[in-house]
């Protein structure tokens, strides 16, 4: 068997909508853009997707042992980390890839009018949608072939680019200007192409040369990466006209990125002990700070006193030994970095299955809490588009639509704060740990009180406007009331009142007086209303 040298996972955030008739774009709700139901009968026909299921018998002990992952999560995650062997979960749908032994991914980078291609193994790709409209994609990789560690940082500032950050705008020649407006950006962070080999039956690669023709982003800004229009099908295809799903990065044009990777060169250098500051090296080392944060040249952080407290704030040392094999981690909002000694066994030891089992179920979490709140952030601002627009054609009252909508959100919102968003995930030290910083890295606990402050601000809003309705009411009918109050007292005293050849009774006379009593309502109504 190769020798690994390092291990990536690649994760793919967005949020989802099932495609909508423009007829019914502004008055769909949250649960009929996020059917998760629409996902799965997408995704079963898909030739390149299985589903996935989680068991625990020999043949998924043979890579690695479920019950290790199974006891290392609180119980109450098991569903949506996926340790559920129950076919009845309906938020959430599973899928991984049909991959060959082969299957792998290789880039090609321009940089200097020099090309270097590098190849690595794909080992697995998952797939999990969920019904608070968010979506992860997960590409695991395995490397055998490159040692030199500013290869392994190049491969991941490249890979992790999921279309160009930016376009060429200097350019005069209309000719440049439909053909070239990737190159500044290529000869930077974007690979030139990068192919992907998922197996016998499909294969795909991408130049991004969507981006280089105006006319085709007049149309649709979204573009999305041919690999991953291949792994999902046409219908999520953002320049297809017959499209059934839309698809939105979370986060910038970068994938979360999960490296381990063993080097004791640079792990050796950052454990060095100074008794004068009472510091380890890694503190204001460029190295650390350029791996952890996936820069592929130069350090993406020039001001030292800065350098040292972001290096500082993003790592967790309590392996880290001066004497003897280590291990440190480093986690920022968009990367989960764990580099350890070679002495420590990296290919046969439990802490490779950790990293790509246990840290990424716990990165896979983070990841959905973080989209989940984008989700939800997003379906308040359109409700709350809504209420603006009809304030502003003069409509005081909300109708019962939206009004639904208000409540269909809230309720969402409570299924994600108890099936989703945790705040601790394993009774493991350690683990309890990483997910920690890992939560406060990513500013999910902050973003979570924000969107609890919104959901609830709507919801207070619907209580006052339903308040005020009643009220309202109440008031127009208050001097009906208090007339119909007043004759009542002398009710009792009439028996029968004659007019002509007809007597009226009690009944008649009351009546009388509420209709009496309305139209002297109505005529203080509009008296005040002027």
């Amino acid at each position: 068997m190769k020798k690994t040298n390092s291990s990536h996972i690649f994760l793919f955030g967005f949020t989802w909508d099932v495609e909508q008739p423009i007829s019914e774009r502004k008055t769909s709700s949250f649960n009929t853009r996020k059917n998760i139901e629409t996902i799965s009968e997408i995704l079963d026909k898909a030739s390149s997707l299985e589903p996935y299921k989680f068991a625990i018998n020999s043949e998924t002990a043979k890579l690695f042992n479920p019950y290790n992952e199974l006891r290392y999560f609180y119980r109450f995650t098991h569903d949506v980390l996926r340790h559920s062997e129950n076919e009845n979960i309906t938020d959430c749908s599973r899928y991984i890839a049909k991959l060959d032994k082969d299957s792998s991914v290789t880039i090609q980078i321009e940089k200097e009018k020099k090309l270097t291609q590098l190849s690595i193994s794909l080992t697995a790709v998952h797939v999990n949608f969920f019904s608070s409209g968010v979506g992860v994609i997960s590409f695991f990789l395995e490397n055998s072939e490159i040692l030199n560690l500013d290869e392994i940082r190049c491969f991941n500032d490249v890979f992790r680019r999921v279309y160009p950050a930016y376009l060429d705008n200097t350019a005069e020649d209309p000719e440049k200007v439909s053909n070239k407006l990737t190159q500044p950006i290529k000869s930077n962070f974007l690979a030139s192409n990068i192919a992907f080999k998922f197996n016998s039956l499909l294969s795909t690669e991408d130049s991004f040369t969507d981006f280089d023709n105006i006319e085709t982003l007049g149309k649709n800004i979204n573009c999305l990466p041919n690999y991953i229009i291949g792994l999902l099908g046409e219908s999520f295809n953002p320049l297809n006209p017959e499209r059934k799903i839309n698809l939105y990065p979370i986060s910038d044009d970068r994938m979360f990125t999960m490296c381990c990777v063993e080097n004791d060169p640079l792990i050796n250098k950052l454990k060095l002990w100074s008794d004068s500051t009472n510091e380890y090296q890694y503190t204001t080392d460029p190295e650390w700070h350029k791996l952890i944060y996936i820069d592929g040249n130069q350090v993406s952080c020039k001001g030292k006193s800065f350098l040292k407290q972001l290096n500082k704030s993003a790592t967790y040392e309590r392996w880290l030994d001066s004497d003897g094999p280590s291990q440190l981690y480093g986690i920022t909002p968009y990367s989960f970095v764990l580099l350890v000694s070679e002495k420590v066994n990296f290919n046969e030891d439990f802490i490779k299955k950790h990293f790509t089992h246990q840290y990424y179920q716990m990165v896979l979490l983070s990841l959905v809490q973080y989209g989940s709140i984008v989700s939800y952030s997003s379906e308040v601002q359109i409700i709350a588009g809504k209420i603006k627009e009809k304030r502003n054609k003069g409509k005081i009252r909300l109708k019962r639509d939206l009004i639904d909508l208000i409540e269909e959100l809230h309720q969402n919102y409570l299924i994600f704060i108890n099936r989703i968003y945790f705040r601790q995930v394993t009774p493991q030290l350690q683990g309890m740990e990483l997910y920690s910083l890992l939560q406060n890295q990513m500013g999910i606990p902050e973003d979570a009180k924000m969107l609890k402050a919104e959901v609830e601000e709507l919801k207070s809003f619907v209580l006052n406007h339903e308040s005020k309705v009643l009220n309202r009411i109440a008031s127009k009918f208050l001097p009906a009331s208090v007339l119909i109050s007043f004759f009542a007292w002398f009710i009792d005293d009439i028996k029968v009142l004659s007019f002509t050849n007809f007597d009226i009774s009690r009944f008649a006379v009351v009546t009388i007086w509420a209709v009496i009593a309305t139209l002297i309502t109505i005529l203080i109504n509009k008296f005040l209303n002027k």
